[in-house]
């Protein structure tokens, strides 16, 4: 199922559109970044931590409100995303 695009921001009413997170000081947009429970231990082998899903984040057109939405899945074509406001 395709991210909505657009929605509504709840603060002002005016419209949400997805927007990409910079990661400082390395000047590239993160195109997937995943979450995990904060009690997750990493592996003993690889010392990574499995996740849980993934994060999208939206920005207001009006205010500029931003609003970061988790997709629980285990792989990315599993995923579900967005606001469902």
């Amino acid at each position: 199922m395709p991210r909505p695009q657009t929605t509504v921001c709840t603060d002002c009413g005016g419209a949400m559109q997805e927007i990409k997170l910079v990661a400082k000081g390395f000047r590239i947009w993160i195109p997937l970044i995943e979450y995990a429970a904060i009690d997750t231990q990493p592996s003993y082998w690889t010392g990574a931590i499995r996740p849980e899903g993934t994060v999208h984040s939206y920005m207001c057109s009006g205010c500029g409100l931003i609003k970061t939405y988790g997709s629980p899945g285990s792989n990315p074509s599993d995923l579900t995303s967005g606001p469902t406001e």
